[in-house]
């Protein structure tokens, strides 16, 4: 560090000093036991506009300040910020001459404050060259009376396999923090020190769902050559650089000659997991391993491998409907979903049943919502099957008492409604839950997993027009008789009525960022470091304002209520990071409909024959294409063709030409759909598009493609009404499944998918 910098970081630090002195901070199958209480024969009892509708969706698990002013919520920041600052004062002589040279160089103080900052992270970037440490000592204040690490969620997420305890976190800190931290909970950081560790590390990213870069334990033995070791608690072992390390391309590379930290990047897309070389100081996400002194608790049941959770493929059609729905159970819908029970004589165990419906594209019985005891009761009542035992996906497998749904990875809530006397673990082997369903009642009991047993399988219907993410809110929407009304100015709602808040904590629960009112943090993180790509301190300030609105939202009265202060909070400090969530959230719900049953939030499976669309969900949004997007706010040509705006909507029409599945993903790359029509005036409104546009013959999202009687629209929810358009080309050939538009003429014609057009994605 030069001697002027020394001078600046000096200066800068007794400024501040100063200034919070002196002024405060501004504003085998197991049979049924007979004659217990489980018989056969006993065991039944007698945004402030139509645009901002999308914010619903992020209901999906933000936060909120209901009944709090912007006044109130200032204060509080300011409160918190005070508090933060106080660090202990320096024993100064306060004259009044001091005092207002200080006042009248406030201003100046704080420019240079903010300019120094610069030099201040840069200079502890290059003071944190690293050294294996081994001094730091467990800290006993982490630990209760019983050696129990405290507040163990608090750290981050932790996750077992091999026999190894990992800590995966949801702070952020540097190279030299994130030794220490581990080392006071009787931890390592993460290490790959074996071909053991290696493969065990190849497992644990197969279900992946955390952030994606964690410090290791790897650091560069001096400061030119590349020869690493891993910093452990008895000393330096040497890193291994052979082939079979994961090094990412062209690493390690230490391009800025301070790059002497090791960086553990997890690829979610391919499951796979590279070293790079990294500055020590730039933050990374918390990463330990090996187990605490002793481990925390276990806090969810082992379930069934989710890898194997695939859909049978022979049993759909090539467009991805099932075939003969009927041959595989009874059918049932309501609300938005569709159950299946398993005939009479088709009878499994738990994880039998639960890979049937992952064949299916459905997952096992969840019954994490009050709605859904209702549902299923509602079936027999319709006479759809008869009463019976039915395998759900709750377990405590491995983590007694910690019963959870393995379909949905949510905690049994304290709600559950269990027959009497249940759970008993009778023989202290009863792992599995079934629900014995009547047409009055639905009760949990526990059960060994071999017993056999029907089951139900479920999935939301996404046989309408809907994606994802519309097909979630309008299932909660139908629970709680919220019309389309209500759902268009709920955000503009400064209090919230019961209703409303429980649709609220509904669409955050189907969208699988919030269970019993409250974030699940590792899905809302993993998004938050999408949207942030390489820039650190915007995601330091999203976790920040994350972490703010749930405090806010614990003095809610009950789940709904935090639900609903948590969605507003959110969406008043951060309404564009709650929408990129929204659109987050919206593909990840539609991706779910295929290929992998029992995804997360529930995907859906379509079981009439209806027009079928492509997934552009499995496409990766490019940050640096949306950025470019996003940045426009005229008429402006970018990387592949030309942002337009047309009454109040920003349009993209590409410069090249594409067939109609790529036409969905690109797009997708642009965090952008592909065009639906959804009315006469946005035909009138596209006619007026630039000429040399409105000139291109473009796809739009429209299909008959499987279903030339059922056309939809594939990214909206809007009826398909093809009397919106002046001229009309829907020929019978079946060949012709996909729609292209000519906006000057407002001209509409069904084509082949594989033509070469234009793109409209909006």
């Amino acid at each position: 560090m030069t001697a002027l910098q020394l001078s600046l970081i000096s200066s800068a630090i007794i400024l501040m000093i100063l200034t919070i002195n002196f002024f405060p901070a501004a504003s085998g199958a197991v049979q049924i036991r007979k004659g217990s209480h489980k018989s056969a024969k006993t065991a039944f009892p007698n945004r402030r506009n139509k645009q901002r509708t999308a914010l619903i969706i992020s209901c999906c698990g933000e936060k909120s300040c209901t009944n709090m002013t912007r006044n109130t919520r200032a204060t509080t920041i300011q409160t918190r910020t005070e508090t933060t600052q106080n660090s202990p004062p320096m024993e100064i002589s306060s004259t009044s001459d001091s005092i207002s040279t200080l006042q009248e160089t406030n201003i100046a103080a704080e420019v240079i404050t903010e300019a120094v900052n610069n030099t201040l992270n840069v200079s502890r970037e290059e003071l944190i060259y690293p050294n294996c440490d081994t001094s730091t000592q467990l800290n006993a204040a982490a630990f209760d009376a019983a050696g129990n690490l405290l507040d163990p969620e608090d750290y981050g997420f932790w996750v077992q396999s091999c026999d190894q305890l990992f800590l995966l976190g949801k702070t952020l800190v540097d190279w030299r923090e994130n030794l220490a931290t581990c080392r006071k909970i009787g931890m390592e950081p993460l290490m790959l020190e074996s071909a053991n560790k290696l493969d065990c590390f190849k497992s644990l990213v197969q279900d992946w769902k955390f952030s994606s870069n964690y410090w290791s334990a790897g650091f560069r033995v001096d400061n030119v050559s590349d020869q690493f070791s891993w910093c452990s608690k008895t000393g330096a072992i040497s890193l291994n650089n052979s082939e079979l390390m994961p090094w990412g391309a062209n690493q390690p590379e230490n391009a800025s000659l301070k790059q002497h930290c090791l960086r553990l990047k997890v690829l979610k897309t391919d499951k796979t997991f590279f070293l790079f070389d990294e500055t020590c100081g730039k933050p990374q996400m918390l990463g330990c391993q090996g187990k605490p002194t002793p481990a925390p608790p276990c806090g969810s049941p082992s379930c069934p491998n989710m890898t194997y959770c695939l859909r049978n493929d022979q049993l759909f059609s090539g467009l991805g409907i099932l075939n003969n729905p009927d041959l595989h159970g009874n059918w049932f819908s309501i609300y938005g979903r569709n159950y299946i029970f398993s005939f009479q004589n088709d009878t499994k165990n738990f994880t039998e049943a639960f890979y049937s419906c992952c064949g299916l594209g459905m997952k096992l019985l969840s019954l994490e919502f009050d709605f859904k005891y209702k549902s299923v009761i509602e079936a027999l009542k319709a006479n759809i099957t008869t009463e019976d035992y039915f395998w759900t996906s709750g377990s405590d497998h491995g983590c007694e008492s910690k019963y959870s749904y393995c379909s949905v990875k949510r905690s049994l809530r304290k709600e559950a409604i269990w027959a009497p006397g249940q759970p008993d673990n009778w023989n202290n082997n009863e792992n599995g839950i079934a629900v014995s369903v009547n047409s009055s009642h639905a009760l949990l009991w526990d059960f060994n997993e071999e017993t056999k047993f029907r089951y139900i399988c479920e999935a939301r219907d996404t046989s309408a027009n809907k994606s994802g993410g519309t097909a979630a809110r309008d299932e909660c929407a139908s629970i709680y008789n919220i019309s389309q009304t209500e759902i268009d100015g709920v955000l503009n709602l400064t209090s919230y009525d019961v209703r409303i808040k429980c649709f609220l904590k509904c669409v955050g629960e189907s969208s699988g960022l919030m269970v019993s009112g409250k974030f699940i943090d590792n899905e809302v993180l993993a998004i938050l470091e999408t949207l942030a790509g390489n820039d650190t301190e915007g995601l330091k300030k999203n976790m920040g304002e994350l972490e703010e609105c749930k405090r806010y939202a614990s003095a809610g009265m009950d789940e709904c209520d935090k639900a609903a202060l948590m969605i507003q909070c959110a969406n008043e400090k951060e309404p564009e990071v709650v929408n990129s969530v929204i659109k987050e959230m919206d593909q990840v719900l539609t991706a779910q409909r295929g290929k992998r049953g029992g995804g997360g939030g529930g995907g859906g499976i379509p079981v009439l024959a209806e027009a079928f669309c492509y997934n552009s969900s499995a496409c990766q949004v490019n940050a640096t294409l949306k950025q470019e997007f996003d940045s426009a706010t005229t008429d402006f040509n970018i990387t592949d063709g030309t942002v337009n705006f047309l009454c109040d909507k920003k349009y993209f029409v590409t410069s090249t030409n594409m067939n109609f599945s790529n036409a969905f993903d690109l797009c997708c790359q642009y965090g952008l759909k592909l065009a639906s029509i959804e009315s006469s005036q946005e035909v009138d409104c596209l006619a007026n598009m630039t000429a040399s546009l409105s000139a291109r013959w473009t796809w739009i999202a429209g299909s008959r493609i499987n279903s030339t009687d059922n056309p939809r629209w594939c990214t909206s929810n809007a009826t398909f009404n093809l009397s919106s358009f002046a001229v009309v080309h829907n020929n019978s050939n079946t060949l012709q499944g996909s729609y292209v538009m000519l906006p000057s003429t407002k001209e509409i014609v069904a084509t082949n998918g594989s033509a070469l057009q234009y793109v409209l994605c909006v």
